[in-house]
């Protein structure tokens, strides 16, 4: 999951780009919760020159 300033639909494309975790690449939108004044975004990754990006996990 990504946080995120603005809402996003489910099934949206997205670009990522993390240049220092290596990733780049196109996602669909899974699911957008909000949490304060931000929103949770969770992704699946369609096509990324790293198909696994570190994700360190939420607590």
């Amino acid at each position: 999951m990504i946080e995120c300033s603005t809402r996003l639909l489910p099934r949206q494309f997205v670009r990522i780009e993390i240049p220092q975790e290596k990733v780049d690449g196109m996602a669909s939108v899974r699911r957008c919760d909000s949490k304060g004044l931000k929103f949770r975004v969770g992704l699946e990754f369609i096509n990324a020159r790293e198909a696994r990006p570190k994700v360190s996990r939420w607590t």
